[in-house]
């Protein structure tokens, strides 16, 4: 969670959401510089409220989506609630392994930061 000769460290945490405030606000800035990824990005049902207080809270805190039930509505698109808090924050989430068909419903640029210019800005990718 910081930089040691060039390097960054960036942490996936399989946490729920209570351990995402414990990890960034113990940190030297109270979670405002540190670059963590949250897994599955509250898997065990946090509230989308929730998960968007956190993306204030900590600027850098990036959501992972593998796995994450509720993303997904009965008709095969993004629950209309996801959908706005993927369009109102289109650097701070990244596509998982399992979560592709959720790009479809969103508008190719945002699609395109989930699905790979987020990861790749993250890990200073070059493009394929």
């Amino acid at each position: 969670m910081g930089r040691w000769g060039g390097w960054t460290l960036t942490l996936l945490a399989h946490v729920d959401d209570v351990a995402i405030d414990l990890l960034m606000a113990n940190t030297a800035s109270r979670g405002k510089k540190v670059r963590l990824i949250w897994a599955h990005t509250g898997i065990s049902g946090v509230l989308i409220a929730r998960v968007e207080e956190l993306l204030v809270k900590y600027p850098l805190l990036m959501g992972e989506l593998s796995y994450r039930p509720g993303l997904i509505c009965g008709d095969g698109k993004l629950c209309p609630e996801w959908r706005a808090l993927f369009l109102k924050y289109p650097s701070r989430f990244m596509i998982g392994s399992d979560t592709r068909i959720l790009l479809a419903d969103l508008p190719a640029d945002v699609a395109r930061r989930i699905g790979w210019v987020n990861g790749k800005a993250l890990f200073g990718l070059t493009e394929p």
